[in-house]
């Protein structure tokens, strides 16, 4: 079903690619936040250790601030990390829905503009559920072609017919 060819674009359809990555940026910015706040307000507020640990941890403040300082940083360095993975992740994922309804939608153009020879073909690796549609399509086009060329058979039986008994036989087994 596929034939060879590779996208040069990675953004097909930007307004869609882009709010899907938004949209996980909120989130995982949101859960990184939450881990954040709740290792800061573990640190500061450490009542469920025993009173001995809680003892030491407040003679070891500076102790308690570096590791604390030391959290941040790495929290930060996770946010941004899985902020530049998730943009490559959810870029390369929606560019096999976008890619595929982009080249659906340029096939059915063409096809409205009179091209009924057209055909979709999409790339191996694309999105399963669009190569099933495009399938569809196809066979949809491959029947409307058998019409099509059944019609015109038919229409010129009309036009050059002297006898309608023999002519209506004809159609008949045009028709099947």
């Amino acid at each position: 079903m596929s034939k060879n060819f590779k996208r040069k674009k990675l953004l097909i359809n930007k307004k869609f690619q882009i709010k899907v990555i938004i949209t996980s940026y909120i989130i995982v910015a949101l859960m990184i936040v939450g881990l954040f706040l709740t290792i800061y307000f573990t640190g500061k507020n450490s009542t469920f250790t025993s009173p001995t640990l809680f003892n030491k941890m407040q003679q070891a403040t500076s102790m308690n601030d570096m590791i604390l300082k030391t959290v941040t940083i790495i929290m930060i360095v996770a946010l941004v990390m899985s902020l530049i993975f998730i943009a490559l992740y959810f870029t390369y994922s929606t560019h096999k829905i976008a890619g595929p309804l982009y080249k659906i939608k340029l096939i059915i153009g063409k096809i409205n503009s009179g091209e009924i020879n057209e055909r979709i073909y999409l790339r191996d690796h694309d999105e399963q559920a669009l190569k099933d549609v495009s399938k569809e399509i196809n066979f949809l086009l491959d029947n409307y072609g058998n019409i099509s060329n059944k019609f015109v058979k038919v229409k010129e039986i009309i036009n050059t017919s002297t006898n309608p008994k023999e002519s209506l036989e004809k159609i008949k087994t045009i028709i099947g």
